[in-house]
């Protein structure tokens, strides 16, 4: 009888041995995670950005992580900010934004993949992002390696009140020096024009565009490497010693019969080290038809003016 007992116990754990998952001895983790998505909300209502930028990279007891985020509106552009360390197993270092732990500044539903941000004195922000199969990409990687970027229709909700619109989405997922940017000076513009959905970025004179269009099949993209970036007026910024600061614009893409001429108005602003021309200078702010357009349209600019 002892005997079999003794076999039976040895059975049963061995059982339970092979039952167990085999431990992550080498994690497949890049040293570099980032995800910026700026959702724009349908033009014909209540004028809403929300950029959502994810960072994060493995660490010897885990991982560092950097959060941001903006509710940006005509008037003003608070921002949420997080950053801090996490121990954790190497293997359990998130993949994908929508994996983090909860915290009192963003909580994250995995299930149905939708980030929320607590701004202070602001309402819940809440952006839902959609399965990778309804991303569309833009062909071209844009400024740096290891990077992807998409457009995908989907929707964000404000303290509670439904928003579709659009999204741009770039996507880095880097190792080792892979990813490296020197920006000098940096537009990128997302923009809502007459319903279609068009993507400006503009670096050291290189230049990259796209036009998304919500079909019923699905979102198309088009592209092109050439339109005309006008600075129309500049202002003066105290704190980085700047007097030239890029305040309206006029964009032309003549693939798409683009013409609009657009203000910058509601903004956020950081300040990063002295360069030759005063302190670097990086802005998020909303941009809205100037007067005398000839198209109607807004969205974001993301301005990032360095030594140049």
């Amino acid at each position: 009888m002892e005997m079999k007992h003794l076999i039976g116990i040895t059975l049963v754990l061995f059982s339970l041995m092979a039952c167990q998952p085999e431990k992550c001895k080498n994690p497949d983790n890049k040293d570099l995670y980032s995800d910026y998505f700026v959702f724009i909300a349908d033009d014909g209502g209540d004028r809403v950005v929300i950029p959502m930028d994810m960072n994060w990279n493995p660490t010897a007891t885990g991982y560092s992580k950097e959060f941001k985020s903006w509710y940006g509106t005509s008037n003003a552009w608070p921002i949420n900010y997080l950053k801090e360390e996490v121990t954790s197993d190497l293997c359990a270092v998130p993949q994908e934004s929508w994996e983090h732990i909860d915290d009192s500044n963003f909580q994250f539903d995995e299930g149905d993949r939708i980030i929320t941000t607590n701004i202070a004195g602001e309402p819940p922000l809440e952006l839902l992002i959609p399965e990778e199969s309804e991303w569309t990409l833009l062909p071209e990687a844009g400024v740096g390696s290891g990077k992807e970027t998409y457009g995908f229709r989907t929707s964000a909700r404000v303290n509670g009140v439904s928003k579709d619109g659009w999204v741009i989405y770039e996507r880095i997922r880097a190792t080792g020096s892979a990813f490296t940017v020197d920006f000098e000076d940096f537009y990128w513009f997302p923009l809502i024009i007459n319903g279609d959905f068009y993507f400006f970025e503009q670096h050291k004179g290189e230049q990259v565009a796209a036009k998304f269009t919500n079909t019923v099949g699905g979102v198309t993209v088009d592209t092109t490497s050439s339109f005309n970036l006008m600075i129309n007026s500049v202002l003066a910024d105290s704190v980085s010693g700047r007097n030239n600061v890029p305040q309206t614009f006029r964009i032309e893409a003549a693939k798409w019969g683009v013409d609009i001429s657009l203000k910058s108005t509601g903004f956020q602003v950081g300040y990063g080290p002295q360069f030759q021309n005063g302190l670097g200078l990086y802005r998020q702010s909303m941009l809205e038809p100037d007067t005398g357009s000839v198209m109607v349209g807004y969205g974001m600019l993301e301005l990032i003016l360095e030594n140049y």
